[in-house]
């Protein structure tokens, strides 16, 4: 209908259009050159044009609930924080500071999996050594090195008592 929208041309091209729901389409880059980006009640804007990438600030606008999240796929939570500063990897709820959630099948060796490794990409240690966390599917946790060549893999703890020495 007459006045169901409103568009904008640059040089004969079609840059900018508003619609009967106050909804503006760019057809190019948007700019901001100020220092504050106000996204209103609803604070998620998305990136990639099939809009698979999601970054939220306060998604659910709950004031005293905020949160950021980051979605890879538009629905499930790549990276959250919560408002009590709880970080969750591959979970949008997490329950301590680090809480790192993985449906990961990497088989560490027989029954056990891998859910997160630590590991040095320092140039002096071309076998990465670090540190497996995972799970083994009888029950138990898994704490194992994660040097991947070499004849030695060991795991040492170090405690401190007024030097580090191995235990």
């Amino acid at each position: 209908s007459l006045g169901s929208t409103i568009n904008f041309f640059t040089a004969d091209t079609l840059a900018l259009t508003l619609d009967s729901s106050q909804n503006a389409t760019f057809a190019g880059n948007v700019a901001i050159n100020g220092s504050l980006l106000e996204l209103g009640s609803f604070n998620q804007f998305s990136g990639v044009n099939t809009s698979d990438l999601v970054l939220s600030v306060d998604k659910n606008n709950a004031g005293g609930g905020s949160s950021f999240d980051i979605q890879m796929d538009g629905a499930t939570s790549a990276f959250y924080i919560n408002n009590s500063r709880n970080v969750g990897i591959g979970t949008f709820s997490p329950d301590l500071k680090l809480d790192v959630e993985s449906a990961d099948t990497s088989v560490f060796s027989g029954t056990g999996y891998r859910t997160a490794i630590f590991q040095s990409t320092s140039s002096v240690n071309a076998d990465k050594p670090g540190i497996t966390l995972g799970y083994d599917t009888t029950g138990g946790g898994i704490i194992a090195p994660s040097t991947q060549s070499g004849a030695t893999n060991f795991l040492g703890f170090w405690t401190y008592n007024s030097s580090w020495s191995e235990k």
